[in-house]
């Protein structure tokens, strides 16, 4: 179950509730028991580690190898130097 956190307008007082997320939001303050107390909303962080999600989890073998062959580069050729050789 997710853990709420509640304020209180009149006495300040921040708090968490365990509640089910089909639960209705609670209406009073468990402290001096004011109507007047709102849920805080906190931004969640998420991260994802690995090559991919989803498209990469659950793909067959044989797609997998022949990824593996599409990544092998071939080698690059050294381009003849345009040097030209000074005589002193």
């Amino acid at each position: 179950m997710p853990i709420y956190e509640y304020k209180c307008s009149s006495c300040e007082d921040t708090f968490e509730v365990m509640q089910s997320m089909s639960a209705s939001d609670l209406i009073s303050c468990k402290l001096c028991e004011s109507k007047d107390i709102r849920k805080i909303i906190h931004a969640v962080g998420s991260i994802y580690k690995g090559d991919g999600f989803y498209s990469t989890e659950y793909r067959s073998e044989s797609y997998k190898e022949g990824a593996k062959k599409d990544k092998t580069v071939a080698p690059v050729k050294a381009k003849p130097s345009d040097k030209k050789s000074k005589s002193a």
